[in-house]
């Protein structure tokens, strides 16, 4: 068979690449052989070896590393759209891994982040710039809910779903009331449709945000804003 047919068939490729993937987990002997560099490489071939490749890629437990990195150098133009994926898994949060990995992700819509730890703004910022399509977002950790009044414009336009351990709404000066908290999320998440906090899923937070992202719709544009700013003036 010529190299131009197995070049352009997906079920080749694909047929390929699993062959591989089996080989490796049952003969000692191909062990290794179908790494994460070798299928990022394959995925330069052209966009059928990319979408077969990074299939592959997303079956991995561990998907942050090189691998992502590497995906970062193929053209923007024969990427993939990724919201037919399984979410991408992070487990870090280290500023200098996320500007390597997350811009070759920039259609990324689904996020799982595996830290217990609450997410800094610094984080969130670097998030927001890449990965502007981000749909759903499940954080074992929280968003400093508190902080986010001082960071401008919108940080995830597209995001319709987020989970966060808890609502982080404490300062040095005491507690942050509910609906200035809430309002700083549908700032931020305009389209959130579903938001849920697994320690606390009946908080005051998500109550205050369900209430202000139905007065958004049902108030006049001017109404609204001065509902935020007495919201953000209060106490």
């Amino acid at each position: 068979m010529p190299a131009s047919q197995v070049l352009s068939s997906p079920e080749l490729v694909s047929l390929i690449l699993q062959c591989f993937e089996e080989q490796t987990c049952e003969e000692h002997y191909f062990e290794n052989r179908l790494t994460r560099f070798t299928l990022a490489e394959a995925a330069r071939v052209n966009h059928i070896w990319f979408e077969a490749a990074t299939r592959v890629l997303w079956s991995y437990q561990q998907i942050w590393g090189p691998s992502l990195e590497d995906l970062n150098n193929i053209e923007s133009s024969r990427r993939q759209k990724e919201e037919s994926y399984d979410p991408i898994i992070l487990e870090s949060s280290a500023d200098d891994d996320l500007q390597k990995m997350l811009p070759g992700l920039p259609r990324l819509q689904r996020l799982e982040w595996l830290l217990e730890t609450d997410i800094s703004i610094d984080t969130l910022k670097t998030l927001s710039t890449h990965c502007s399509e981000l749909s759903l977002a499940n954080f074992l950790g929280s968003w400093d809910l508190v902080a986010l009044t001082d960071v401008p414009g919108c940080l995830f336009p597209e995001l319709r779903d987020l989970t966060l351990y808890k609502p982080h709404v404490k300062t040095h000066r005491g507690s942050v009331p509910a609906k200035r908290c809430g309002l700083q999320i549908l700032r931020h998440a305009p389209k959130l449709e579903k938001l849920d906090f697994v320690e606390k899923p009946q908080s005051n937070v998500l109550l205050a945000w369900s209430k202000l992202k139905k007065a958004k719709r049902q108030f006049s544009e001017s109404s609204f804003e001065r509902l935020v700013w007495r919201l953000m003036n209060e106490g």
